[in-house]
């Protein structure tokens, strides 16, 4: 006959009820944090609309015209509908409207909020003046010309004003420029920057069976390239599925990471099991790849990035050489990253010091081509909280937390501010400009600190 030890039996009831109550314990944690600004922290891996872009021979690719209303999850932001007009910008029907103003830019001015919440959609209503909304993720100045110089073509009348949305990445991009192939239905990088030091290019073409992978991948492991090694693979989906779906989760290895970081063994041990992903340069430093592409630097510092200059400016002067062929007005409107607005979020102080470059470089530029220029920097801290956090809060801040653009709120300030500009420096005629004035400061006035 079968003797069972009490004691044996006293143990595994004592461990299967710790666990229980470790489980419901985080559980509840849990489903308090989703009613709470760290509910921000969940990441859904998701990817632009299949053949939302369409192939386009002088731009490289651009959004298919008459796109139909599609459902769209991106990041935190909340769930919308993405879709496309009949001049292929993300923005309601073209209906031949007489007096207008032509929003461009690349997925700053594309805004990943809700559409009515965009900043294109709030100088509208805000001036009630029709805004053609016509940004584009990816785009660089000079694909962003060769899209206001082809809608002006297609056009019955002109803008009014041509706002041309600038955002610190454009140089890169013009750099790059070409650096994107299709691949069924898929927009692909097919070149991108190799060394920061010398500016080499290098090229990344896939093939269509490579990027159905990597999609599947992503999708799955939250990232292109999964180990092949079952046990980690194992290892990537569970820490996929949690990133995805828990908060809890997502805390903690915020904090690992950071015990991690300061120690070399360790981090090479969680490295090498693929418990935690390598850092690049970049991101050692404070910064995404792309944004350390970004022409932050003194260009003293690399000789390469002095030569891209100028060839980045030519793409800028052609937007005024097409304004004043077609008697247009230009507005450059300088969109600061969240790390200019919010440097506690970068750990070289080096580069932190050098951050207003950027502003300074474009600026004397515009004056010395007499382009209006306005520069938002100055005029969003006016409504930011300094106060370093380890998030930022999408309520209260006005940047997602883990996506880097403007949030809904962001969207709201910046259309205002721009509006604002265009009625004090006369770049628009429209009636009762005082009390538009007016309507637009009392908004103001409530969302600063």
């Amino acid at each position: 006959m079968l003797r069972i030890n009490k004691k044996n039996v006293e143990w595994l009831i004592n461990t299967c009820l710790f666990f229980v109550t470790v489980f419901i314990t985080l559980l509840f944690i849990e489903v308090f944090l989703r009613f709470s600004v760290y509910k921000t922290l969940l990441v859904d891996y998701t990817y632009h609309t299949r053949y939302y872009y369409t192939p386009d021979q002088k731009a490289g690719y651009d959004i298919q015209k008459n796109f139909p209303k599609t459902f769209s999850k991106h990041n935190e932001i909340p769930d919308h509908m993405i879709w496309s007009n009949n001049i292929g910008c993300f923005d309601n029907d073209y209906a031949e409207e007489k007096e207008f103003l032509l929003l461009v830019g690349d997925s700053f001015t594309f805004s990943y909020v809700p559409f009515n919440n965009n900043f294109g959609n709030v100088i509208e209503n805000s001036l009630r003046y029709r805004t053609l909304k016509c940004g584009v993720p990816g785009y660089g100045t000079k694909q962003e010309y060769i899209k206001t110089k082809r809608i002006l073509e297609n056009l019955e009348s002109f803008p009014k004003l041509i706002i041309l949305v600038y955002t610190a990445n454009d140089m890169m991009d013009d750099y790059l420029f070409p650096r994107t192939d299709f691949i069924n239905g898929y927009p692909t990088m097919s070149q991108s920057l190799a060394d920061f030091e010398t500016g080499e290019i290098v090229q990344s073409k896939i093939s269509e069976k490579e990027l159905n992978t990597k999609v599947a991948n992503w999708r799955i492991f939250c990232g292109a390239n999964p180990s092949n090694k079952l046990t980690i693979q194992a290892i990537q989906w569970i820490k996929c599925f949690l990133t995805k779906h828990s908060i809890v989760y997502n805390l903690v290895k915020k904090q690992i990471k950071k015990i991690i970081e300061h120690n070399q063994t360790i981090e090479h041990f969680f490295t090498k099991f693929r418990l935690v992903e390598k850092k690049t340069t970049a991101e050692r430093i404070g910064f995404s790849d792309v944004e350390i592409e970004s022409g932050y630097w003194e260009f003293d510092d690399y000789s390469w990035l002095k030569q891209a200059w100028i060839h980045h400016t030519e793409n800028l002067s052609s937007f005024k050489k097409l304004s004043m062929q077609k008697e247009i007005q230009l507005l450059v409107v300088y969109l600061p990253y969240k790390e200019q607005l919010y440097p506690f979020f970068i750990q070289n102080k080096d580069l932190k010091s050098k951050l207003p470059a950027t502003n300074k470089r474009l600026r004397n530029f515009m004056i010395n081509e007499s382009i209006h220029f306005l520069d938002l920097t100055p005029m969003l801290l006016e409504y930011v909280d300094l106060k370093p956090s380890k998030w930022l809060n999408p309520k209260k801040d006005l940047y997602w937390s883990v996506d880097g653009h403007p949030n809904i709120k962001g969207n709201k300030i910046i259309g205002l501010l721009i509006s604002m500009y265009l009625l004090e420096n006369n770049l628009i005629e429209t009636n009762d400009k005082t009390g538009k004035l007016e309507a637009i400061n009392e908004t103001l006035n409530k969302y600063r600190n």
